[in-house]
């Protein structure tokens, strides 16, 4: 669950499209949410040839933080410009708490 406009303004389309790339030379598929954006919306055009499938959250979901679920760990980063913060939790409960939520979302989300 990332909010992808913010995440360009705080690490820069350089840094991300880097990012992008390492993940997707690691064949690492993922799943992303993201409020719907023009910015979200370009990026979903390129999902498949990046290993993703993008959806995007209902206009009344606002999240401030950034959601990683992977493996059994869980990243929660805010990317606040004056107080960024991220933790990085390895915990299966915890884990299987977020993922029920992350699909929950999902469910709610929508292709366009």
């Amino acid at each position: 669950i990332v909010a992808w406009d913010e995440w360009i303004k705080f690490f820069g389309r350089e840094f991300l499209d880097d990012f992008v790339e390492r993940r997707y030379t690691q064949f690492l598929k993922i799943r992303l949410l993201t409020p719907h954006t023009e910015l979200s919306r370009t990026l979903k055009q390129h999902d498949q040839q990046e290993l993703r499938h993008t959806r995007f959250l209902r206009s009344e979901t606002h999240i401030n933080n950034s959601n990683f679920i992977y493996g059994s760990k869980t990243a929660i980063i805010t990317i606040n410009v004056k107080r960024p913060v991220g933790i990085l939790i390895e915990d299966q409960d915890i884990n299987n708490t977020m993922m029920v939520l992350f699909e929950s979302l999902w469910k709610q989300s929508s292709e366009t």
